[in-house]
C-alpha cells in the first residue's frame, strides 16, 4: 500500500515539473513576439529599395521611406545602421537637416560593412551645406576613394557615386569629365527606365552642353526633355523646361522667344510663392536682351530689393555691371556712372577678400606644418629615450661612447630641422610674393575688359573674357609650383600677349627666341617672372608712340646661368612719366624680392637690371640673370 502511495507522489512531482517547463516555454515564446520583429527584412532588401529611390519624386521617396521604417518595431531593431540611414534620408527629403544629421551620427559603421559605409558617405555629401561653387581637392579625392571601394565590392550604390563625381567636375568647370561620369551614372543606374531618371539625365546633358556652348547638342536634349515633360505632366518640371528653353533661345539670339519662356518660368515661381533673387535678375536680363529697358530696370530693382530684404548674398559686381549696361543703353549716363563706380568698389572689395583669404590660408598652412614638425620631434625624442635606456642597461661599458654619438647626432638633427624650417619659411615668403602680383594683373585685365565693354565691342569682350578665363586658370595652376618648365612660362606669356593684342589692335608685335642649347622642357624658372615687365611695356611704353611697338624676349644659357632679356622700342622713361614710376618700381621691387628669397639668401646668384633708352634713346630693357636649374 505504501508502495503505491510513493508511486502516486512521484507521478505528481513529474506532472508538476513538466507543467512548469511547458508554461515557461509558452511564456518565453509569448514574450518573444514582442522582442523580435518578424517583419524586418535583411539589410540587402532595404539596400535595394534605397537604390531605387533615385528614380522617384521627393514625395514618393518620403512615402516609401515611411513605409519601410514601419518594419522596425522594437528598440533593438531601431539600433540597426540601415534604420538610422533611412531615418536620416527621410528627414533630409522633408527638409529637416538637423534631424537628418542627428540620425546620421547614430550610424555605427563596421569595417566590413561596405554598403553602410558608402550610404553614410553619400548622405554626408547630400547634407553638406557648402555653397555650390568650385569643389576642393579633398572632397573630389574622397569621392574617388569611395568609387574604388564601391567598384571593388560591386556595391549597389556605385552609380550614385558616379553621379557625385559628375557634379564635382561640373562645379569645377570640367564639362567633358562631367559628361563622362554622367553617362556612367545613367548606364549603371537601376532606375534608367524611370521617366524621372531619364528626365534628370537629359537635363544634366543639356546643362553640360549649355556650359560648353554647344547649341546643336542643346537642341537635341531640349527636344528629349520636351517629350518627357508631356509624359510627366508636372508643373514644376514644366517650369524648369521653360528655363532651359529660354537659355537655348538666348544662344540662338531669338530674344523675343527667350523672353516668353523666361516669363513662363518666372510665373510658376510667382504662383507658388517661391520667387528669389535669381528669378527677378534672370527675367530682367531677358527684358534687357529684348531691349525692353523699362521692364528690365523694374526687375533689376526688384531683384536688389529682394536680396536686401532677405539679406541674401548676391553677385554684386555682375549686378552693377548689368545695371551700368542698361543705363548706358537708355542714355542715362549719370546713373550709369554711379553703377560703374559701385562696380569698381565691389571689384576692389572682392580682390581684397581674395588676397586676405590667400594669406590666411598660407598662415594656417604654415602653423599646421609647424605643429606637425613639433609632433614629429616629440615622437622622435620618445623613441630616442627608449633606445638610450635599452642600450644603457645592456651595454654599460659603452655608455660613454654611445652618449657622445647620440649627442652629436642630436645636434646634427636639430641643425637639419632648423634648415628645413628656414626653407619652408622661404617658400611661404615666395608664395606670398607671387600672390602680390596676381591682384595687380587681374585688376588691369578687368580694366581692359571694361574698356572693351564701354566701346561697345561685345563680341570682342566675350572673346577677351574667354581668353582671360583660360589664362587665369593656367596662371593659377602654375602658381602652385615654386618652379615650372621654361616652356610653360613661354606659353603663359605668349597667351598673355595675345590677350593684350586682342585689346589693342595693331599696337605691337612680339618675338620670343630661345637659344639652341636651352631645352624648354628641362630648364626650370619661377612662374610669372616676366609678366610684370611685359605689362609695363604694353601699358606704358607703346600708348604714346606713333609707330608700331615691338617686344623681343630671349632666353640664353651662359656660364651655368639662365639669362633672360626683355626689350621694347617704346617710349622708355622720361620726365612726363614719373607719375607712373611708383607702379613700375612696385613691379621691380616684388620681382627683386622674389629673386632674393629664391636665390640670394647666402650669395648673390641672381641679378635684375633695368635700362631705359636701350634702342637709340628709346625703349625699355630688362635683363634677369638666375642660376640654371634643370629638372
Amino acid at each position: 500500500m505504501d508502495f503505491y502511495k510513493y508511486i502516486k507522489i512521484i507521478f505528481c512531482i513529474f506532472y508538476l515539473f513538466f507543467t512548469f517547463i511547458s508554461c515557461e516555454k509558452k511564456e518565453n515564446n509569448s514574450s518573444g513576439l514582442f522582442q523580435k520583429d518578424k517583419s524586418v527584412q535583411p539589410d540587402s532588401f532595404y539596400f535595394d529599395k534605397i537604390a531605387h529611390l533615385d528614380g522617384l519624386t521627393v514625395e514618393k521617396n518620403i512615402n516609401n521611406l515611411k513605409l519601410y521604417l514601419k518594419d522596425f518595431h522594437s528598440e533593438k531593431s531601431r539600433q540597426k545602421p540601415v534604420y538610422n540611414i533611412m531615418k536620416s534620408m527621410l528627414y533630409r527629403f522633408d527638409g529637416k537637416k538637423d534631424s537628418a544629421l542627428f540620425y546620421l551620427e547614430k550610424v555605427n559603421v563596421s569595417e566590413n560593412d561596405t554598403e553602410i559605409k558608402i550610404l553614410k558617405f553619400l548622405q554626408e555629401l547630400a547634407l553638406d551645406s557648402n555653397p555650390q561653387s568650385g569643389v576642393g581637392y579633398d572632397r573630389s579625392s574622397k569621392v574617388f576613394e569611395y568609387i574604388k571601394l564601391a567598384e571593388k565590392h560591386k556595391s549597389k550604390f556605385t552609380f550614385r557615386l558616379y553621379n557625385q563625381m559628375a557634379e564635382i567636375f561640373y562645379l569645377n568647370n570640367k564639362q567633358q569629365e562631367s559628361l563622362y561620369y554622367n553617362n556612367l551614372w545613367f548606364k549603371n543606374s537601376p532606375n534608367k527606365d524611370s521617366i524621372w531618371s531619364q528626365n534628370k539625365y537629359y537635363g544634366n546633358c543639356y546643362v553640360i552642353a549649355y556650359h560648353m556652348e554647344d547649341v546643336d547638342t542643346m537642341k537635341v536634349y531640349l527636344d528629349k526633355l520636351q517629350a518627357l515633360s508631356l509624359k510627366l505632366k508636372n508643373e514644376k518640371n514644366n517650369a524648369i523646361f521653360y528655363n532651359y528653353e529660354a537659355q537655348y533661345f538666348y544662344f540662338k539670339k531669338d530674344y523675343k522667344k527667350a523672353l516668353e519662356s523666361s516669363k513662363k518660368f518666372f510665373n510658376y515661381y510667382k504662383k507658388t510663392n517661391q520667387l528669389d533673387y535669381d528669378n527677378y535678375h534672370n527675367l530682367a536680363l531677358a527684358f534687357l536682351d529684348n531691349k525692353e529697358m523699362d521692364s528690365a530696370l523694374h526687375y533689376f530693382k526688384k531683384a536688389y530689393e529682394f536680396a536686401k530684404k532677405n539679406k541674401e548674398e548676391i553677385d554684386k559686381p555682375q549686378y552693377f555691371q548689368n545695371l551700368a549696361e542698361l543705363y548706358d543703353k537708355t542714355g542715362d549716363y549719370k546713373n550709369a556712372s554711379i553703377a560703374k563706380d559701385s562696380l569698381r568698389h565691389q571689384d576692389a572689395k572682392f580682390q581684397e577678400k581674395v588676397q586676405n583669404e590667400k594669406l590666411e590660408e598660407l598662415k594656417i598652412q604654415y602653423q599646421t606644418e609647424k605643429k606637425d614638425s613639433e609632433i614629429i620631434n616629440l615622437n622622435s625624442k620618445n623613441r630616442l629615450n627608449k633606445i638610450l635606456l635599452i642600450v644603457g642597461l645592456s651595454l654599460f661599458l659603452s655608455v660613454g661612447l654611445f652618449l657622445y654619438m647620440t649627442y652629436k647626432r642630436k645636434l646634427l638633427k636639430e641643425k637639419t630641422e632648423k634648415l628645413q624650417s628656414e626653407n619652408k619659411k622661404l617658400k611661404l615668403e615666395h608664395k606670398a610674393l607671387q600672390l602680390q602680383l596676381n591682384p595687380h594683373f587681374i585688376y588691369n585685365s578687368i580694366a581692359n575688359l571694361q574698356g572693351l565693354i564701354q566701346q561697345g565691342e561685345n563680341q570682342k569682350s566675350v572673346n577677351y573674357l574667354s581668353s582671360f578665363a583660360k589664362l587665369m586658370r593656367n596662371i593659377l595652376e602654375l602658381n602652385r609650383e615654386d618652379f615650372i618648365p621654361l616652356g610653360d612660362e613661354i606659353l603663359s606669356i605668349s597667351n598673355y600677349m595675345e590677350l593684350q593684342q586682342m585689346r589693342f589692335d595693331d599696337l605691337f608685335d612680339y618675338e620670343i627666341q630661345v637659344s639652341e642649347n636651352c631645352d624648354t622642357e628641362f630648364v626650370m624658372i619661377p612662374p610669372m617672372l616676366l609678366q610684370p615687365f611685359i605689362e609695363n611695356s604694353i601699358e606704358h611704353g607703346f600708348k604714346t608712340v606713333s609707330y608700331k611697338g615691338k617686344i623681343d624676349i630671349s632666353f640664353t644659357k651662359s656660364n651655368n646661368k639662365l639669362v633672360i632679356e626683355i626689350k621694347d622700342n617704346g617710349s622708355g622713361i622720361d620726365e612726363s612719366k614719373k607719375k607712373n614710376s611708383n607702379k613700375k618700381s612696385l613691379s621691380k621691387t616684388i620681382i627683386q624680392e622674389r629673386l632674393d628669397v629664391l636665390f640670394n639668401q647666402k650669395n648673390k646668384e641672381s641679378y635684375l637690371e633695368i635700362i631705359s633708352g636701350s634702342q637709340d634713346d628709346k625703349g625699355f630693357s630688362v635683363k634677369i640673370t638666375i642660376p640654371l636649374i634643370e629638372d
